[in-house]
């Protein structure tokens, strides 16, 4: 076999019809967006005229809350004018517009309102994300109302009473049941509490505030 022969041969057509395409592709660019494509060209050679990143501040951070407060969380945004948004546990909440600063940030408040559980946030504004922060929920758990319905024992023959209190205490006949609803200052998992004698009253949930007894 001639040595030649294992020579490979030399084909620029495909490379050149890359650069080709590639150079249309260019050119089609600039012709539709001579604005965007000039403002490449320039950063490409400029870095420095590039777009700054967007800047994020986030104001109160984590906070420690009495139950059914509110509160205002506010965003401080440098080179964006896109709205930011709130991530968190509970509703959706739209950033309200406060004006710029003479700093040239944009400001925004979002208001967070009947807090009753402990929740976490951050809020996002273009490709900046503040850090994870949290609201805790002060003091202990505290009854807020009471409603109660008893039925009397058939041989008292008396309609069934109704009412409210902001005390769980309760009196009425031997053998006669009651309905107990209790609502509380926040949300909870879960309920229960000591009959006298020592027996134990589990509730059912109506919500995440409010739950029911059925009891003899």
């Amino acid at each position: 076999m001639p040595l030649e022969a294992l020579r490979p041969r030399l084909e620029p057509l495909i490379p050149g019809a890359v650069l080709a395409m590639a150079l249309a592709a260019l050119l089609a660019l600039g012709v539709a967006s001579p604005e965007r494509a000039g403002r490449s060209w320039r950063t490409l050679w400029n870095p420095a005229l590039a777009a700054p990143p967007v800047r994020l501040a986030v104001e109160p951070g984590s906070v420690r809350v009495t139950p059914g407060a509110a509160l205002a969380v506010r965003a401080r945004v440098w080179n964006s004018a896109q709205r930011p948004r709130i991530v968190r546990g509970g509703p959706a909440v739209e950033a309200v517009a406060e004006g710029v600063a003479p700093g040239g940030e944009r400001r925004w408040r979002f208001d967070l309102t009947q807090l009753t559980r402990e929740e976490s946030y951050k809020v996002r504004a273009a490709s900046a994300e503040s850090p994870s922060y949290r609201i805790t929920m002060a003091g202990e758990p505290a009854p807020l109302s009471f409603e109660y319905e008893i039925q009397a024992p058939a041989y008292a023959r008396l309609p069934v009473q109704r009412g409210a209190a902001t005390r769980g205490d309760l009196a009425a006949l031997k053998g006669a049941r009651a309905r107990i609803e209790v609502t509380f200052d926040r949300d909870l998992e879960s309920l229960s509490a000591k009959l006298p004698g020592g027996a134990a009253a589990r509730f059912t949930a109506r919500s995440k505030r409010a739950s029911i007894r059925r009891a003899s």
